[in-house]
């Protein structure tokens, strides 16, 4: 159902909330068990969401994410609506 919603807004031209999450690299080992797949390069680094004050009726929520590590970081402003 997001998929057609998100659909019919990038034809009639509002914007679109893209998001893919994928918090863990996982793999099944023979007993069918989760584990981490070790041959995985690990990378740690440090993210911080700002949650802002919504200014228009539509926003579901509004944030902006930093993301990095030591003296790089990124940042994104990120935007939900209904």
């Amino acid at each position: 159902m997001n998929l057609v919603n998100e659909m019919m807004f990038k034809i009639i031209g509002m914007p679109v909330s893209i998001n893919y999450y994928k918090k863990f690299l996982l793999k099944k080992d023979k007993k069918g068990r989760f584990i981490f797949d070790e041959s995985m390069k690990v990378m740690q680094f440090d993210v911080e969401e700002t949650i802002l004050q919504k200014e228009d009726e539509g926003v579901i929520e509004s944030k902006i994410r930093s993301r990095g590590q030591g003296d790089s970081h990124s940042y994104n402003h990120e935007i939900r609506y209904l």
